[in-house]
């Protein structure tokens, strides 16, 4: 039974690691917890799910990582660089206004029930393992392979990294910033339609799934250090492992307050969180 226990937790581990990259990757840029990210994750999941009833599933899953594409455009052109140019400190009002406005708008159109994934999947031969399980762990080592060689070795890459270390001075040496800005929130928005596709194969969908995954995924974003992408996956395994464990041995409620207590007292430790600048990409 523990096997079990700690499959499930390491693949939601990895589940929230994959969010919590987003969280990091928009944070080094704006400086804010986005917390409309998780709710654009939870909106691919309902294009996913609607399209399987008239298309197969790639098509459908393309259809759901270029919704949550689309919509991460849309809150950076439109909502936040505009308040950024009014005044910063409006933008993590603007984030949770709109991702107030996302969750009303889904429970609006398709309700407060779970929607569930409408095939019964299949297990690899001879284990337990569910394909989708087997494909997350290639794709977040794919997706922060990707994230590292565009960091540090493309010309926008290293743009990117000059605005994270300088953001005044980078504007100065005349760095098109908005074109950044929109590059961050395309690939944030990959991560997220990934994401949604695995949350409404895995674990169902409701209007309102997006907030446990935030409070999660952010989490995990502090403990392993803000600033932090890669170190972040780690803290979100230990994450979904500590959470299965105390699921064990208490409900589902205790095991979340446990595990945030565990990180709260990980962060008196460790301010800075737990690798500090040692898994910096810059």
């Amino acid at each position: 039974m523990i096997i079990e226990v700690l499959k499930f937790g390491f693949f939601y581990g990895c589940f929230i690691g994959l969010v919590a990259i987003g969280f990091a990757l928009i944070y080094n840029i704006l400086h804010i917890v986005d917390f409309a990210h998780t709710d654009r994750l939870v909106v691919s999941g309902y294009v996913y799910l609607t399209s399987l009833k008239y298309v197969n599933h790639f098509t459908a899953g393309v259809f759901a990582i270029i919704s949550a594409i689309l919509l991460a455009i849309f809150s950076e052109i439109f909502l936040y660089r505009r308040i950024r140019r009014l005044n910063p400190r409006l933008l993590i009002l603007t984030t949770f206004g709109l991702s107030i406005i996302i969750q009303n708008i889904l429970a609006i159109i398709y309700s407060d029930n779970l929607n569930e994934y409408p095939f019964i999947e299949q297990t690899v031969a001879n284990t337990s393992l569910y394909y989708r399980e087997l494909i997350i762990v290639p794709l977040i080592l794919i997706i922060c392979s990707l994230l590292y060689y565009w960091l540090n070795k493309s010309k926008s890459g290293i743009s990117i990294r000059a605005c994270i270390s300088n953001y005044e001075k980078s504007l100065s040496l005349g760095i098109q910033v908005n074109k950044l800005f929109i590059l961050i929130f395309i690939f944030s928005g990959i991560i997220a339609g990934f994401g949604g596709i695995y949350l409404s194969m895995g674990y169902g969908l409701t209007p309102y799934s997006g907030f446990k995954i935030m409070i999660l995924a952010f989490s995990s974003c502090l403990v392993a250090g803000i600033d932090n992408l890669y170190g972040s996956v780690l803290i979100g395994v230990c994450c979904g492992i500590l959470l299965s464990l105390f699921e064990v041995l208490f409900n589902s409620l205790t095991a979340e307050l446990f595990t945030l207590l565990i990180f709260l007292i990980t962060l008196f430790i460790a301010p800075n969180g737990v690798f500090g600048k040692k898994l910096r990409i810059i």
